[in-house]
């Protein structure tokens, strides 16, 4: 739930290397999305896109965002994951660059197969998910380690850093 200063700065290096013109992150918003989002600017990145189901936390990460002059471009999707997914490809969203996991485990498989389907996963993006190792998300782990199918990720292991554990998942089609 919070990435802190160690993780944090795993995933603005990761940034900084691959300089993704959108960046997606599925989870709670608040450091991460402050962190990230001025790490994609200084990347040359265009948006950064920020999917909470909680509209308290989306409100409060509103401001902060708009305070730390990052709202031209932070956009924060006030619905559950896969709605906001869907709401995004139906506004014409076609290419997720790097897509950040930090939300409900369970759901971590289920979007990445909905990002798959509507072709938003292409080849060169970066997925890193966070607690995949510690506490664990063994179906997601089995699904991204899984052969290479025409609609899916080929894994490949990073960086780990105590309990957090980055994957970067290059799509191969």
């Amino acid at each position: 739930m919070n990435v802190g200063e160690e993780k944090g700065k795993i995933v603005t290096d990761l940034i900084l290397e691959h300089k993704p013109q959108t960046l997606v992150e599925l989870g709670y918003c608040g450091y991460s999305t402050i962190l990230f989002s001025a790490a994609v600017r200084n990347a040359g990145g265009k948006q950064y896109l920020s999917l909470e189901r909680n509209l308290k936390f989306a409100k409060v990460i509103e401001i902060l965002v708009e305070f730390a002059g990052l709202d031209d471009i932070v956009k924060v999707i006030v619905r559950p994951s896969n709605e906001g997914i869907k709401k995004l490809h139906h506004e014409r969203l076609r290419t997720i660059d790097v897509m950040f996991l930090d939300h409900y485990k369970p759901a971590y498989t289920t979007d990445l197969k909905l990002c798959e389907h509507l072709r938003l996963i292409k080849k060169g993006t970066v997925l890193a998910a966070d607690n995949v190792i510690n506490p664990g998300n063994p179906p997601y782990l089995e699904y991204v380690r899984s052969p290479v199918g025409e609609d899916h990720v080929q894994a490949y292991i990073v960086r780990q850093i105590l309990e957090f554990s980055l994957r970067c998942h290059l799509a191969l089609y």
